[in-house]
């Protein structure tokens, strides 16, 4: 089940991130949970970050076919 809150409303608030470790690790759930916003028919964004270390073409194409508007590669530099 996907509900928001009052709080997730408003100018600039219509965007939801996935973000945080590797992602693509787990594609299955994000792909679901992608399908599921869009289904609320709100004009939900959904950016999709990850730190390339799993991202497949199999799996980049099933998550953009599943409504995931922005793939975002974070390249951390030490």
């Amino acid at each position: 089940m996907t509900m928001l809150d009052d709080g997730s409303w408003g100018p600039a608030r219509n965007i939801i991130p996935f973000t945080g470790g590797d992602l693509a690790c787990q594609p299955e759930f994000y792909i679901r949970a992608a399908e599921e916003i869009k289904s609320l028919g709100e004009n939900l964004w959904i950016l999709f970050e990850t730190n390339g270390y799993s991202p497949t073409s199999k799996n980049l194409d099933s998550s953009k076919d599943s409504g995931i508007d922005s793939f975002w590669l974070d390249i951390s530099l030490r």
